[in-house]
């Protein structure tokens, strides 16, 4: 197995909570109320799964160890581009979590929320895609089989310290909640 492997997996994880956060955009769009549970819990998903788990890998394993290599130009630009989306992903998380935090005294709109949202769904799937794509599996002829089975457990060991399931089951309660708030709406 290439240690893009994990991280590409998780991506679909990622997937799997991007279109429950789109379907309550929706909502909120359609009834103009935000559930600012469900928010919560999206927020720290993005905070939590993608940030402090999933791009700490990319960026402290992956990156880390590409940043020693003779990357092409194309190569490392991509690289950068990469370290510069996911600051800017840490950025509207941190917004929309002050949202969620302060909503009361910071008389927040629900376009506001709804912008922040928006700015998320549009960014995520495009960067998912350009690492897909783009740039791990391109990555992959800079490393030999050596450094990648090393890399692999590197990524192992940073997993023993994290419970991957429990954000697979989250995504899960969401999505039975929301399932359950859609199908009273329409009652």
């Amino acid at each position: 197995m290439k240690p893009i492997a994990p991280l590409m997996i998780e991506h679909r994880t990622i997937e799997r909570m991007l279109s429950v956060f789109a379907r309550e955009r929706q909502r909120i769009f359609k009834t103009g109320q935000v559930d600012y549970g469900a928010i919560r819990i999206s927020v720290d998903f993005f905070r939590t799964y993608i940030d402090e788990y999933h791009h700490r890998k990319e960026e402290d394993i992956l990156f880390k160890t590409l940043d020693a290599k003779a990357l092409s130009g194309e190569d490392r630009k991509v690289m950068g581009e990469l370290r510069d989306e996911h600051s800017r992903a840490r950025s509207v998380i941190e917004k929309l979590e002050k949202i969620v935090r302060y909503r009361e005294q910071a008389h927040v709109t629900v376009e506001e929320i709804v912008r922040y949202m928006e700015l998320l769904l549009k960014w995520y799937p495009a960067h998912v895609e350009k690492e897909d794509r783009r740039f791990f599996l391109q990555s992959m002829k800079y490393l030999s089989d050596q450094e990648q089975a090393a890399m692999l457990e590197e990524l192992r060991e940073f997993d023993r310290n994290f419970t991957q399931e429990r954000y697979g089951e989250l995504i899960s309660d969401l999505e039975k909640y929301l399932r359950l708030k859609e199908r009273g709406a329409a009652a």
